[in-house]
């Protein structure tokens, strides 16, 4: 799902976060509101929001997955002998251990924007004072403004499809790729429609590809910056892996 204009679509899962520069758009840059009764009633109800600018782009054709990294789990050395650790391999698991982190904790905070139990944990994966954060918070901050909630439409996922080790710790800096196939729901949880139907925001689907920076912090890797670079709409077009 995403909450409607130019490039990039806001959806529930949507890492560029320009749905926090809110404002009146002009006519055409809509979403609209349905209301979803026990027959799929629908009314049309016009929701307008404006999308900030930020470096994305549609593509009506599938997605060319990425080279994957190669398989760094450890050193072998002299037959027999005990494989060595290798930090690079070690510092890769962590940052995919991270990554299905931030996934659980984003769905959590748009499930319950307005519980700071909820959306802290998700602004702990990012760096202090870094302008991605700022963005997230705003974001979550404008769900609970306006009453609104998500959930997963049960068929979404991530891949991670790439993940770069450009420096170890205690300097650490990583770069990642990830697609992601968003079929979530964004709902009115204050407000009902009448006869007590509930109000979906937006419910469309789309594929997306992120790329994401991350540096290490006082021994813990964190999201320092996230952009959206590529977007599919309608279908699932993200290999699982």
């Amino acid at each position: 799902m995403h909450i409607a204009g130019t490039a990039p679509a806001i959806t529930l899962r949507d890492r560029s976060f320009a749905l926090a520069r809110l404002a009146c758009t002009p006519a055409g840059h809509r979403c609209t509101m349905r209301v979803i009764g026990l027959r799929g009633l629908a009314v049309s109800m016009a929701l307008v929001i404006a999308l900030g600018t930020a470096a994305a782009c549609s593509d009506s054709t599938s997605p060319r997955p990425l080279a994957a990294s190669p398989s760094t789990a450890s050193v072998l050395g002299p037959a027999g002998s005990t494989p060595t650790a290798n930090p690079i391999a070690e510092a890769e698991q962590t940052i995919r251990a991270a990554t299905r982190r931030y996934d659980a904790a984003y769905l959590a905070a748009v499930a319950d924007p307005g519980n700071p139990a909820k959306t802290q944990p998700l602004l702990a994966l990012y760096t202090a004072g870094s302008p991605e954060r700022d963005r997230v918070e705003k974001f979550v901050q404008t769900f609970s403004s306006r009453g609104w909630a998500a959930r997963p439409g049960g068929a979404g996922h991530q891949s991670i499809e790439n993940v770069k080790i450009v420096s170890l710790p205690p300097k650490g800096h990583a770069e990642t790729t990830t697609c992601t196939y968003d079929d979530g729901i964004v709902f009115d949880a204050v407000n009902k429609a009448p006869g007590g139907h509930e109000i979906i925001v937006n419910d469309a689907k789309q594929s997306y590809r992120t790329a994401w920076d991350w540096v290490s912090d006082a021994g813990t890797w964190k999201i320092s910056d996230a952009t959206t670079v590529q977007t599919w709409m309608d279908a699932d077009q993200c290999a699982r892996r």
